[in-house]
């Protein structure tokens, strides 16, 4: 190739990446601009009076309501767990997260497949997550919640313990606070109060207008750029010191009954594919949906009533011998029992391997 053709290739490319720049930062200032007028308008007006759609107990507390919101719901059980602590986190652009406050980004959303069931609208409080639609209705309740994560970018899939199955909700039209901002303040009110929500919301609308003011002021920026930004920017979150008094009610505390899987060890090659799936290098917790069925011919149970735990339809390991009877007979021969999980995946190739799987026990199982 030519010196005339190399520059005319250089050419090209540099063309493709200011082209490619300048998209990724005009979709950053429209998604930007959105969420800090969003984030903005809410701190000021935190909390809302309840607009009346959703009967709320005596000591539940109102948090917003997001209209116009699709209900969906996995296909598949698998569950990924991701929670922001401290701070809120928000859209940037497509693919990139910020948190206010806190700094840092969300990893994506897991690659199961998804079903949309009905639209209508998702009233947010302290105590749990409601949708009402045409055909259907949810309540998510946090006193059961096990885990949640952003999805497409805006919504957000809970995970509740008397629940099968994760689902949640994704906004229709890009407007107002998104459903996965909403359930985080909904989170902070219930652990800080009224004021500790108030002031990371607060912390959140000033990082968020920040990081729009960056984005104008560097026409080429990049995603590395922006995620540079934000980690400069990134502040250790404070806890208000005077929060709003809350005495929560004795039910508010959830902490389900669980029983430690044993023999996971046994099964490398199942959690190499797990940790293949959830994209994981090691070091990382997930909140699954186990399948529970019955092995009567596993030479290594005495009372011959051996209970595998399979997650993805991969073999995981087994329920302790002293308990495996009594779950036995409790699983129907033709349909297996499922539950929730917390899978932890350890690195590859450490020795001993410390992957594990523990078992969330709810109302479809009595031990």
């Amino acid at each position: 190739m030519d010196f005339g053709s190399l520059v005319t290739l250089a050419l090209i490319v540099g063309g493709v990446i200011v082209v490619r720049r300048f998209t990724f930062r005009q979709r950053a200032l429209s998604f930007g601009r959105r969420q800090a007028r969003a984030l903005q308008d809410l701190a000021r007006s935190f909390p809302d009076d309840n607009p009346g759609v959703l009967a709320l107990d005596d000591d539940e507390t109102f948090i917003y309501r997001t209209d116009q919101v699709s209900l969906v719901e996995t296909r598949r059980g698998a569950r990924r767990s991701k929670r922001t602590l401290g701070a809120l986190t928000f859209r940037v652009a497509p693919g990139v997260y910020a948190t206010g406050g806190g700094g840092g980004s969300v990893s994506p959303p897991p690659p199961e497949s998804m079903t949309t069931i009905d639209s209508g609208f998702a009233v947010f409080s302290d105590k749990r997550v409601v949708f009402v639609g045409g055909m259907h209705s949810r309540e998510w309740r946090f006193d059961k919640l096990l885990g949640a994560t952003p999805f497409q970018g805006s919504g957000v899939l809970i995970a509740v313990s008397n629940k099968q199955k994760m689902s949640g909700v994704v906004p229709q039209v890009a407007s107002g606070i998104t459903p996965w901002v909403a359930f985080q303040i909904a989170q902070e009110v219930e652990d800080h109060g009224i004021e500790g929500a108030r002031a990371e919301l607060e912390k959140a609308a000033t990082d968020a207008a920040a990081q729009v003011e960056f984005l104008e002021k560097n026409i080429l920026a990049s995603r590395a750029q922006v995620e540079k930004f934000q980690q400069q920017q990134a502040r250790t979150p404070s806890t208000p010191s005077t929060p709003t008094p809350k005495t929560p009610p004795a039910t508010s505390t959830h902490t389900p009954q669980t029983i430690e899987v044993v023999g996971e060890s046994f099964h490398p090659e199942s959690m190499k594919e797990l940790r293949r799936y959830f994209r994981s290098s090691g070091n990382t917790e997930h909140i699954v949906e186990a399948e529970l069925q019955r092995d009567p011919d596993n030479p290594h149970s005495p009372s011959g009533k051996a209970v595998k735990v399979l997650i993805r339809d991969m073999p995981v390991g087994h329920i302790p011998e002293s308990l495996a009877p009594r779950v036995f007979d409790q699983i129907d021969p033709d349909e297996p029992l499922m539950l929730g999980s917390r899978l932890w995946l350890d690195k590859p190739g450490k020795t001993p391997n410390k992957s594990s799987v523990t078992l969330f026990v709810d109302s479809r199982l009595e031990i």
